[in-house]
């Protein structure tokens, strides 16, 4: 069985997001670091893995509940894509936020979303928020999520 971080400061999120579970997959283990470290001060809860085949091992030792998926689009051994498919056909109502830092066109299916890199900290914040509320994304200007210039870059 897996076990979940504690969350850290619930206050940043909106309370019915607080201490929901994010899987989040990234193979760039700074870039992994960084935005852990960032999703447990927003008061989410994580199970943090190093790339697709790791999180669906994770995922499927996890008895409770995945409300998002949060992966990086390019990563060896399985593609985030990939990871986002297999994971949908095992927990449907799991929700997936795609992030990329090549311009990458996809056909995004079954409501998932994408966040391009580099990406400021309430970018993120905001997008995640969005998602678990099935909410088009917040402050789109020009087809970009814009951010605080005081936030910082993921």
């Amino acid at each position: 069985m897996v076990t979940a971080t504690v969350p850290g400061d619930p206050e940043k999120v909106p309370a019915g997001d607080s201490g929901k579970m994010i899987l989040f997959a990234d193979d760039n283990g700074q870039l992994q670091k960084l935005v852990a470290e960032l999703l447990r001060r927003y008061g989410y809860n994580l199970i943090v893995t190093g790339g697709g085949k790791d999180a669906l091992q994770k995922a499927r030792k996890f008895t409770g509940i995945i409300h998002l998926l949060l992966s990086d689009v390019d990563m060896s051994g399985m593609t985030g894509i990939d990871l986002a498919i297999q994971l949908n056909r095992e927990r449907p109502d799991t929700k997936v936020l795609l992030i990329a830092g090549r311009p990458t066109i996809l056909h995004l299916t079954n409501g998932w979303q994408f966040l391009k890199k580099p990406f400021m900290a309430d970018m993120l914040r905001d997008r995640i928020r969005d998602v678990l509320s099935d909410q088009p994304p917040t402050r789109v200007v020009a087809g970009r999520l814009t951010g605080s210039k005081s936030s910082p870059r993921v």
